[in-house]
């Protein structure tokens, strides 16, 4: 069956397109640019759709705009007719996983939204930033956001999200935080260890990006050990050493991070190998840690100064 394409909605910024793939489905997946974006018809999410035979919406944006020309009413206005009566699945990822939430509430979408951040939105202001304003100013620039400032006095689905993200990548852990969490208190939180603001590329690398797509779509219920790595594998072993040193099993940790330092380094790890070590204190880890100092793997010149403090300090 040939597909049916539709524009819903062109502005100088935004194109919201609508995909047929089979009238008879009851299915619509509103798939949300993310923060490289584009304009096009077609983008983020649509061979998914197309191979399940989902009919799908695509927002597609200008580069760098995060969604700023497309207001709540003339998203609802656009897609409302053609979502009415259907399964919606608001899904997205980084600016599109901000915007699936955003806008799904509309919609009365069920939101999936992997790692959602609007780097535009005044949560992400810095500290440096917030002080040469002051207060009455952050307060204007928040006033003349483009967007409703706060989710929760948005359009509230009556279904509580999914959000998948690393709650170690400090910019995603703060929009879970402080912006998603205020709104819906009930929303499911899948940590994806090791991803940064990544979650679905780890996902495909570990082979369980469809598992969660259809799982979702379908309305089952997702097995958050059906997301992981195999056992066995590097990456199994370090998400593991992560989950271990967020449950405070430092000595656990410590063991399971004891990798090369290459590796470490690459996966942005070694501070939290390091702080095992300290807050373990475990003989054999201690001792490890020193070979590696005396074999040159470990390299105390060229450690931050805050690393280099904690292991003078463990070493004695």
């Amino acid at each position: 069956m040939e597909m049916s394409v539709y524009e819903l909605d062109l502005g100088d910024e935004h194109r919201i397109t609508f995909h047929e793939n089979d009238p008879t489905c009851s299915k619509i997946i509103v798939c949300f640019a993310p923060q490289g974006g584009g304009m096009g018809p077609v983008g983020f999410g649509a061979s998914v759709c197309i191979k399940n035979g989902w009919n799908y919406i695509y927002v597609g944006k200008a580069q760098q705009t995060k969604f700023r020309s497309l207001s709540l009413e003339t998203f609802y206005d656009a897609v409302a007719r053609v979502v009415d009566g259907k399964d919606v699945v608001s899904y997205g990822s980084s600016a599109g996983g901000y915007a699936a939430l955003y806008y799904g509430g509309a919609i009365d979408a069920r939101i999936l939204s992997a790692c959602p951040r609007n780097s535009q939105h005044p949560l992400h202001y810095r500290p440096a930033t917030i002080k040469r304003l002051g207060a009455e100013k952050i307060n204007e620039l928040k006033r003349g956001f483009y967007h409703t400032p706060d989710l929760k006095d948005c359009p509230i689905s009556k279904f509580s999200p999914t959000i998948v993200y690393d709650e170690r990548q400090p910019k995603d852990r703060k929009t879970v935080e402080k912006w998603v969490l205020p709104a819906y208190p009930d929303a499911t939180l899948i940590n994806i260890p090791n991803s940064g603001h990544k979650p679905l590329e780890m996902l495909k690398q570990a082979g369980s990006l469809t598992y969660l797509l259809n799982s979702f779509v379908a309305g089952e219920s997702i097995e958050n050990d059906r997301l992981r790595f195999p056992e066995g594998t590097l990456n199994r072993q370090l998400d593991d050493g992560v989950l271990a040193f967020n449950a405070s099993d430092f000595t656990r940790a410590g063991h399971l991070l004891n990798v090369e330092m290459a590796t470490l380094r690459k996966k942005k790890l070694f501070s939290v190998y390091l702080d095992s070590v300290v807050q373990s204190g475990a003989p054999e880890l201690v001792q490890s840690l020193k070979e590696r100092v005396d074999a040159g793997d470990v390299m105390i010149e060229a450690l931050s100064p805050r690393s280099r403090s904690k292991v003078n300090r463990i070493l004695g």
